[in-house]
């Protein structure tokens, strides 16, 4: 009995509880949450730009949070949107110089007006101060300010601006731009090729300019800018070492720039005429070995009037020189001189001379420069002798020139 009560009662608590077991209500699982929609995305309010929260990634790097609202600061001390709005700031308009008003100052005799109006030049404004002082009537002098200062500001691009209006002065800002620049303008005027460049030809026939004579303004400017003459009453080592020192640089471009070289010495001629006399610098002269050089410094000697008591004398120094380069433009600068006005000699006495002469270079050389001077007082004449030079090529240039500045005196002729 006892064994069998020691088996049943395992059992029976097995039965017990397989019974409470089963009568407990099933309950069904729940189901499961759906899925939450994704969110819309809502455009912000205008001016309105939502933060983007970032979480460190890796080593101190950033990445976005997945969910950034989770991310947003707690307080109101951090701004999680950031204010784009201006439409409340006024910005003042910029206004430049008022150039008409500073010119209108000085037409009207203000004698600070001008000063005023080339100290308010900067490199952003040069081309508006220039549109508005081509169109004002100032002297040579208050002009030639006007566009150095034009020069020091606005540099090439500016003198680039001048030429592609046609501005025939637009050598004299070179000028300013070799006081501030003048590395830049002296490769500017080292690469001028005055015969081949179309466009530079377009510019010189448009603003009535021979080459001959922009390349010797260019060259004025840049000879200040780059040396500067010593006063005539300096010590005679200064005056010569001035001299040696400019024509080793007027030499240095003879070889790549024969044009540019006689330009420079035409006009280092014009400045060592106030250093010394002009029989002491006919002598110097001389001493050059160059032809070309020495021709330009002999055409300028003629030009300046030291013959001018006795004109056909320059004639005869002409003549004498053995070159025939530096002869003929001597030549023709002599009769240009005999031709002018001021000469005070009778043109007819000078056209028998050169109807006597055989034909050939010097003829035609002398033939040059008489009909340059008679631009100034029978241009019709002017023309008709250009047209009996025997060289055909330079006839051509001859007559093209001659109608240049006859067309630039016409212009000037109220």
């Amino acid at each position: 009995m006892k064994l069998i009560l020691t088996r049943i009662f395992p059992l029976t608590v097995v039965v017990i509880v397989f019974a409470i077991l089963g009568l407990r209500p099933r309950t069904e699982p729940e189901p499961p949450a759906p899925a939450p929609s994704p969110p819309v995305a809502k455009k912000p309010p205008p001016g309105r730009v939502a933060a983007i929260a970032l979480k460190p990634r890796g080593r101190g790097g950033l990445r976005p949070v997945e969910n950034p609202e989770q991310s947003l600061p707690a307080t109101t001390n951090e701004m999680a949107t950031v204010d784009t709005k201006v439409t409340d700031v006024v910005v003042p308009e910029r206004k430049g110089p008022n150039w008409v008003s500073f010119l209108q100052r000085h037409a009207d005799g203000d004698q600070a007006a001008l000063p005023e109006f080339l100290g308010a030049i900067t490199a952003e404004n040069a081309g508006a101060a220039w549109t508005a002082a081509r169109a004002a009537k100032l002297s040579p002098a208050d002009r030639r300010s006007v566009y150095e200062t034009l020069g020091k500001a606005g540099g090439g691009s500016l003198v680039a601006k001048l030429m592609e209006a046609s501005d025939r002065h637009a050598a004299i800002a070179v000028a300013g731009w070799g006081r501030t620049d003048p590395e830049g303008a002296l490769a500017w005027f080292r690469q001028l090729d005055i015969r081949g460049d179309q466009q530079l030809q377009e510019y010189l026939g448009k603003s009535h300019q021979i080459p001959e004579g922009f390349l010797d303004r260019v060259s004025n400017g840049l000879l200040d800018a780059l040396y500067p003459a010593p006063d005539p009453t300096a010590a005679v080592a200064s005056r010569e070492a001035y001299s040696a020192e400019t024509l080793r640089f007027v030499e240095s471009l003879v070889e790549q720039h024969p044009s540019q070289a006689q330009a420079m010495m035409r006009e280092l001629t014009e400045r060592l005429l106030r250093l010394y006399d002009g029989s002491t610098l006919a002598d110097w002269v001389t001493q050059i070995q160059n032809p070309a050089i020495k021709s330009s410094a002999v055409q300028r000697i003629i030009e300046a009037d030291i013959f001018k008591d006795a004109p056909f004398n320059a004639v005869d120094w002409a003549f004498s020189l053995e070159d025939p380069k530096s002869r003929q433009n001597a030549i023709s600068a002599a009769f240009g001189k005999l031709s002018a006005r001021s000469s005070g000699v009778n043109p007819a006495e000078v056209a028998n001379q050169l109807n006597e002469m055989p034909a050939g270079r010097d003829r035609d050389f002398a033939i040059n420069g008489f009909a340059h001077g008679l631009v100034g007082t029978a241009p019709k004449d002017a023309l008709t002798w250009a047209a009996t030079i025997s060289d055909e090529g330079f006839r051509a240039v001859v007559t093209e020139n001659v109608s240049r500045r006859i067309e630039a005196q016409e212009k000037k002729q109220p």
